[in-house]
């Protein structure tokens, strides 16, 4: 959005710096720079464009209205894709509130099959389209019996909580063994997969 007319030196000078600021911004998005990089690479703009404003020729009067005019063309142009971007904000929020809707009905649904299928007796039901199958787990749960119990190296440091990794990592080298880990029990449950 363009409010202020800006003379052609200062228009080429901004230019560049927003040039800059675009490059930078892509390099950021990307990861080829760090948020410290681009700003330091931002900051090395702005002075580029105070200097090329610094030797551009006229009086200080004119060249400060001009910034102004740039400042104000830019608060527009800010503003105008602020408000664009809104709707798609509450768009995105919208999709979001959806996928995790479905999410939640896909976990609710899947808990319903299962709980049906081992109150029938059944662990396989071959459908015309897909094949439906109740199956043990690839990685057990592990359900603390009692934290006092649970060597240190299985513990995190903070407020005491479960590295449950490494206890499953102990758990799997000790043959699966459910004495593993004296303080834990290890839960292999089961899922519905549909194929």
């Amino acid at each position: 959005m363009k409010l202020y007319e800006i003379p052609t030196e200062q228009q080429e000078a901004l230019a560049a710096y927003h040039q800059n600021l675009a490059e930078t911004g892509e390099a950021l998005e990307a990861g080829e720079i760090t948020a410290d990089e681009a700003l330091a690479q931002d900051e090395t703009a702005a002075e580029e464009l105070a200097l090329a404003l610094d030797r551009l020729d006229g009086a200080f009067d004119a060249k400060a209205e001009s910034v102004a005019k740039m400042i104000r063309n830019l608060e527009a142009e800010r503003d105008t894709n602020a408000a664009k971007a809104k709707p798609f904000e509450e768009e995105v929020a919208r999709y979001k509130g959806r996928a995790r809707s479905a999410d939640s009905s896909v976990r609710w649904l899947k808990d319903y099959l299962k709980h049906q299928m081992e109150r029938m007796g059944l662990s396989k039901v071959e459908g015309v389209d897909l094949k439906i199958g109740v199956q043990n787990n690839g990685r057990p749960s592990v359900v603390v019996e009692n934290l006092d119990k649970v060597p240190a190296e299985y513990l995190i440091q903070q407020e005491p909580k479960l590295a449950s990794n490494d206890a499953v990592a102990a758990w799997k080298s000790n043959g699966k063994n459910p004495d593993a880990v004296p303080g834990l029990r290890f839960d292999l449950g089961q899922h519905v997969r549909i194929r």
